[in-house]
C-alpha cells in the first residue's frame, strides 16, 4: 500500500535558481509594492513596521519589477519571538509562487544541491526546492537592521 502522507508547502521564488519551500504558517502576507525601482529596497514598511528584506538575486538575473505595472512582490515572513526581528521579507522573483499539497513519497532528497542559506533541498515535479534556515536568516537580517538603525542614529546625532 502506498504511503498517502503529504505536506503542505508554500513555494516562494527568490530567483530562477532558488525557490524556497516553507510551511504556510511562516507566511504573514504577500504584498505588492507600487512604483518600485528595478531592484528591491533593503526594507519595506508593512503595517507600521520597518521589515528587513532579503534579495536572493542581487545580480538581477531574474526580473523583480513588473515593467508594465511598476510593481514588485514581497513575502513577509513571521519571525520567532525574541530573535532578531519580528518579521522579515523576501523579494519574489520569477515563476513558482504557490501553495501545494506535496506527497512525501514524491519528494526526492537532494543533499548535494543545498544552497548556502538552506538546511535541505528536495526535488518534486522536476523542480529543486530549498528549505531555508529561517532562524539564521532572521538573525542575519535582524543584525543588519540593528546596524542600519545604529548608523542612522549616529548620522542624526552628527547632523544635530
Amino acid at each position: 500500500m502506498a504511503d498517502s502522507q503529504s505536506t503542505r508547502c508554500l513555494f516562494l521564488p527568490g530567483s530562477a535558481q532558488e525557490i524556497w519551500a516553507v510551511p504556510q504558517s511562516c507566511l504573514a502576507e504577500i504584498i505588492t509594492l507600487y512604483n518600485v525601482a528595478e531592484t528591491p529596497p533593503a526594507t519595506v514598511s508593512w503595517r507600521g513596521v520597518e521589515v528587513p528584506l532579503l534579495d536572493l538575486d542581487e545580480q538581477g538575473e531574474t526580473r523583480w519589477r513588473d515593467v508594465r505595472a511598476g510593481t514588485g512582490l514581497v513575502a513577509i515572513l513571521l519571525g520567532v519571538e525574541g530573535r532578531g526581528c519580528p518579521y522579515f521579507a523576501i523579494a519574489l522573483r520569477g515563476q513558482g509562487l504557490g501553495l501545494q499539497q506535496v506527497p512525501v513519497q514524491e519528494m526526492e532528497d537532494k543533499p548535494g544541491e543545498v544552497l548556502p542559506r538552506s538546511l535541505a533541498a528536495f526535488r518534486w515535479n522536476n523542480v529543486t526546492y530549498q528549505v531555508p534556515d529561517l532562524l539564521a536568516l532572521q538573525d542575519e537580517l535582524g543584525s543588519r537592521q540593528a546596524a542600519l538603525s545604529a548608523e542612522e542614529e549616529l548620522s542624526a546625532g552628527l547632523g544635530a
